[in-house]
């Protein structure tokens, strides 16, 4: 093969990226990705609930770092989707413009929910709470003074004990409550998978779904306000 039919070829598979069911399908899988993960995550953080002074949840971290292998996958497999999920979503809102660069006269709305009228504002802010949970709880640099390496209850209940973080954590885990409740619905017609017969059980589904993670994610730093979870 020539080295101009190899580039013609090369250039070929690229240009798949540019059909926007493509985008779309990307957008949904890694979005399942992430959902999956944050079902792992929350089961994992819930064991702030077992009465037991930190100690299962701080052995379960310690367990999570003592296979690296393991661990390292999952984070690079993370990064990957949030890098794919965040790049292609730009595109298809670029795309969106594109296609009606004047806007409407008179945009009709009516078929819009709110959470799909806001999907577009809370992934942004979910993206810069995901870098200051980063930065707080896993690497220590937001707040150095309540940060105890290997000790992630009670670096959790000293985080959580400022009203001020708390109020911020329950304010991102409603955006996420927003973007989950569009973007587990949207997932089903992406793929292909839903008729007008299950349209609103799934549709009830991602609702209900999105609402208990909150209540899940929520119910942490509440818990530390409320005194439940304390050292």
């Amino acid at each position: 093969m020539s080295s101009a039919a190899a580039a013609i070829r090369s250039n070929r598979a690229f240009r798949i990226f540019d059909a926007t069911i493509v985008k779309k399908a990307i957008v949904a899988v890694t979005g399942l990705v992430m959902f999956g993960f944050l079902v792992g995550h929350l089961a994992g953080n819930l064991q702030m609930f077992a009465g037991d002074e930190g100690k299962a949840i701080d052995a379960y971290a310690k367990f999570l770092k003592s296979v690296p292998e393991i661990l390292w996958t999952a984070r690079v497999t993370l990064l990957g989707c949030v890098f794919l999920h965040i790049y292609f979503t730009i595109q298809l809102w670029k795309l969106k413009g594109d296609a009606r660069p004047q806007g409407y006269v008179k945009k009709d709305n009516s078929h819009s929910t709110f959470t799909s009228k806001t999907m577009y504002y809370s992934g942004p802010m979910l993206f810069f709470f995901i870098v200051y949970h980063l930065l707080h709880f896993t690497m220590g640099i937001a707040d150095q003074a309540n940060y105890f390496e290997g000790e992630v209850y009670k670096t959790v209940v000293l985080g959580f004990q400022q009203p001020l973080i708390s109020g911020s954590y329950i304010l991102a885990m409603f955006f996420l409550c927003l973007h989950l409740n569009h973007g587990l619905y949207s997932i089903w017609q992406t793929l292909g998978l839903t008729s007008p017969r299950y349209k609103p059980l799934q549709k009830n589904g991602a609702a209900v779904v999105s609402i208990v993670m909150f209540l899940g994610f929520a119910s942490i730093p509440a818990g530390v306000l409320a005194g439940v979870i304390h050292l």
